[in-house]
């Protein structure tokens, strides 16, 4: 009967102390243990009290509890460790979920990580409780999410939010990126299309623009040739008619020099006709 006890208590005691592992939460600071005295500790626990949401309805006070402080062998970054209790009397008190204290730390040091008095470079459970997505399981050591095969990690959300995690299936990832490319081009091709089709809009427009000025051009070159033609038309009408005037007083004086040389002709006859009557005339 005693050892039923004795093993009824070592359970109780390890499910309690799996129970505080799994609530205990770990702060890390930018700071060395050395910096960081018994004064910081209380001040810390009090700035913790007033950050966290009052406690739930029945329950008479929130207290924090730092169970450890050391610095981290990695990063030599300041680690704190602490447990949230709720007290419903003096001995009876409840400790607030680890993870849920997490998520409220990060949601009110997210606008001011100096909040604590020293930066808060990371917020996170010492038991690793992360379900990476349903797809995965978190390592203890580094608590970062170890995917199944054909998954992967969320790298926005791990970015943005800080959290590891198993939210990509590779084939998903790998479907997607391949219809993204195809579509990214085909707006590439569409794109290409548009400015040929604008650019031979464009040219032909010039072409109809350059036609109708060569037309106009034409036109105007033809009603020149018109006006200059009726200008020699008219030139030469006139030359014609000084002509024509030329030729008719040419004609006159040509039919009275005519005349006049009938008339010496005539003269000259008579007189030779004479000559030859008087030598006659003598002969005789």
């Amino acid at each position: 009967m005693r050892r039923v006890d004795m093993t009824l208590a070592l359970l109780l005691l390890m499910c309690s102390q799996i129970h505080k592992a799994l609530n205990l939460v770990e702060i890390s600071l930018d700071a060395s243990i050395e910096s960081f005295t018994e004064k910081h500790k209380k001040d810390m626990m009090t700035q913790l009290v007033l950050l966290l949401p009052p406690p739930s309805i029945g329950t008479a006070e929130t207290k924090v509890e730092i169970t450890g402080v050391y610095p981290d062998y990695h990063s030599g970054k300041l680690t704190v460790l602490f447990l949230v209790k709720d007290y419903a009397s003096h001995n009876q008190y409840s400790v607030r979920n680890g993870t849920v204290v997490e998520d409220q730390l990060k949601e009110k040091l997210q606008k001011d990580n100096e909040l604590l008095g020293f930066t808060v470079s990371k917020i996170d459970t010492v038991v690793c409780q992360n379900d990476c997505s349903g797809h995965g399981y978190c390592d203890q050591f580094s608590k970062e999410c170890v995917c199944e095969p054909f998954w992967m990690p969320n790298y926005a959300r791990a970015t943005w939010q800080g959290e590891s995690n198993c939210d990509w299936s590779i084939l998903y990832v790998v479907v997607i990126t391949i219809a993204s490319l195809i579509a990214l081009m085909a707006i590439i091709w569409m794109c290409v299309c548009c400015t040929r089709r604008c650019k031979r809009s464009r040219g032909r427009r010039k072409h109809t623009y350059k036609l109708l000025q060569d037309i106009e051009q034409m036109e105007n070159e033809e009603k020149l040739a018109k006006k200059k033609r009726n200008n020699i038309t008219a030139g030469s009408g006139s030359i014609f008619l000084s002509e024509t005037d030329m030729s008719s007083e040419e004609d006159t004086l040509f039919a009275n020099g005519g005349k006049l040389n009938s008339n010496n002709f005539n003269s000259s006859a008579d007189n030779f006709v004479k000559a030859n009557n008087l030598k006659n005339k003598l002969r005789a």
